[in-house]
């Protein structure tokens, strides 16, 4: 889509989501109610100037109420409708065009006021960016960013791509897989390369002779990226058996230089019986010296399942190892079965938040706080079934924005990508509006880098859109 499209496209969106659609406070105002049922009145003067603000009052209490706005420092601009009915209380509405999203006591406009500010915003895309030369990417590929830096783990071609400054000009790095990375890792995990070597043709065959990039993660100046390989390692029976064998490695930011390389031990875990096994597809996070990763077990789900590995970074820094799984598995987390194992959907991470792809279950990556939609959207029918829906697996969920009382964001179907704003003192999403369609089943991304900024990235089209809530 060219820019010209998409400006189309925006306008478009901002007569389903901006002022065009008529957002509306309504400010219900009653002295027959006590003292405190107006106490909200203060909160008036931090409303965004964009508030189309309507108070509602009995004519005949209309002195005193000018005067309590005076006394709250209100000055702003309003609509005046006069009511007649004495039997009113003190209340306000938020609308939408014709659609009334929160109703709640004027008293209780303050906890209200983030969210009302925040959908006062308009989505307005600040400029295109054209990634000229960009190296060759798969579409099996996993995508970290900042605000300033991109980074692309093309786990199908052996390599991770990295744009700097992408939002002014854009470097690109690349980072491959080859003989020698290989064989310094299996020098420095101690393991045994005459049995690699032995078992080399077999390991071909299975296209894991080469190191595959899985993801990355951005920490105190350090890239990390998660890889494996495939190597012939001895089971509990003293077989051979050809496995993934998974890894941490450590550039240096600046200068994009290896300095470490960190082993995951054990591979496999038994915790409670059940088998766990680090999966190596899904994004991980770092936090201090802790390491999370998603995990996977072998047989099926139960609500005692955890869906998070907690690693510990050992003294001598040179492996994480396992100390336990944090998650309860959620009501409606879907699984899917591949082969004898049953695999959860895929972590996300972006802008200190965590999420799954096909699964609005969002957490902080610093405090592990965490929140599950999944009610709220199968309650308000925007989803059907996360369970049994086989379209479903055209789903995505990114990670959104997170407040203390209202989470933003992204998710897709097959009909298209939609944003949706999500109360969490009420549990329920206020809003759900589609941002773009679907063209030629091609699928873009969304990333937020920032409170109020956002990327959508095609690079199917080699561009990046660059939003921001204002």
């Amino acid at each position: 889509m060219n820019l010209q499209n998409k400006m189309i496209l925006l306008v478009c969106f901002t007569l389903l989501f901006g002022k065009v659609k008529s957002n509306e406070l309504i400010v219900q105002i009653s002295l027959k109610t006590c003292v405190n049922c107006n106490a909200g009145l203060f909160m008036l003067s931090k409303l965004s100037p964009r508030t189309n603000l309507v108070l509602k009052y009995n004519k005949s209490e209309e002195l005193v109420i000018k005067e309590l706005l005076k006394e709250n420092e209100f000055y702003g601009s309003y609509k005046i409708e006069y009511i007649n009915s004495q039997d009113v209380s003190s209340n306000c509405y938020y609308k939408i065009g014709s659609d009334t999203i929160e109703k709640f006591e004027l008293k209780n406009l303050a906890n209200k006021i983030e969210i009302v500010n925040f959908l006062e915003k308009k989505v307005e895309l600040n400029k295109q960016i054209k990634l000229e030369n960009l190296p060759t990417i798969s579409e099996r590929n996993a995508i970290y960013c900042t605000d300033s830096i991109l980074v692309i783990c093309d786990y199908v071609l052996h390599k991770c791509v990295i744009i700097k400054n992408y939002n002014s000009v854009p470097e690109y790095i690349e980072l491959k897989s080859d003989t020698n990375l290989l064989y310094s890792l299996i020098k420095k995990f101690k393991l045994e390369e005459d049995i690699y070597k032995k078992y080399l043709l077999e390991i071909k065959m299975y296209g894991g002779h080469k190191i595959s990039f899985r993801s990355s993660f951005i920490y105190k100046g350090s890239l990390y990226i998660a890889g494996n390989f495939l190597f012939p390692l001895y089971n509990e029976k003293s077989q051979i058996g050809i496995t993934n064998f998974n890894f941490i490695l450590q550039y240096n930011l600046k200068n994009f230089k290896l300095e470490n390389a960190l082993q995951l031990t054990p591979d496999k875990i038994i915790f409670f019986d059940k088998d766990y096994s680090e999966d190596a597809t899904s994004f991980f996070f770092i936090n201090h010296d802790t390491l999370y990763t998603q995990m996977f077990k072998e047989g099926n789900y139960d609500n005692n399942d955890k869906i998070l590995g907690k690693w510990i970074l050992d003294k001598s820094n040179v492996s994480y190892s396992f100390e336990k799984t944090i998650f309860p598995l959620p009501n409606y987390f879907p699984s899917k079965k591949i082969g004898e194992k049953v695999y959860g959907t895929e972590l996300r991470c972006s802008n200190n938040v965590g999420s799954y792809n096909n699964f609005p279950f969002v957490f902080h990556l610093n405090s592990l706080q965490n929140y599950d939609l999944s009610n709220s959207f199968l309650r308000q029918n925007y989803i059907s079934n996360f369970l049994d829906d086989a379209s479903n697996w055209k789903m995505n969920f990114y990670p959104p924005r997170i407040s203390n009382s209202l989470i933003s964001g992204f998710y897709q179907k097959k009909d298209g990508c939609f944003l949706y704003h999500y109360n969490v003192q009420e549990d329920k999403i206020i809003s759900n509006s589609k941002f773009a369609t679907i063209e030629n089943n091609k699928f873009p991304s969304y990333h937020f880098v920032g409170d109020d900024t956002f990327l959508e990235i095609k690079l199917y089209e080699n561009s990046i859109f660059m939003y921001s809530f204002r």
